[in-house]
């Protein structure tokens, strides 16, 4: 079986038990049935990413897949970093008087 392509049969029965529809199967059944297969990331390619990165040195902490997830990360960790710039004189005065760094 290609887990990197489910079939029809995996969204035919995916939470369709009344017993489960409530539950994270049913929960999972309604976040990816509307979109299956229209996101634009590859998950064939994402799995070939996933296996690479473990010869990668060092290896990666994290990885983002697709250019959704690239710009989303991006944009927040670039807005943090403006937050911490925007506070260096506060934090560059709480040190001790006469260090030098």
């Amino acid at each position: 079986m290609d887990y990197a392509r489910p079939n029809a049969t995996f969204l035919a029965h995916l939470g369709r038990n009344p017993e489960v529809e409530h539950q994270a199967a049913g929960a999972v059944r309604r976040l990816i049935e509307p979109g299956f297969r229209s996101q634009p990331g590859d998950p064939a390619k994402m799995a070939q990413a996933m296996s690479a990165s473990v010869y990668q040195h060092p290896t990666p902490k994290r990885l983002a897949f697709g250019t959704d997830a690239y710009n989303n990360i991006k944009a927040a960790l670039t807005e943090r970093l403006a937050t911490l710039a925007a506070q260096k004189d506060i934090a560059v005065s709480t040190d001790f008087s006469g260090l030098s760094r």
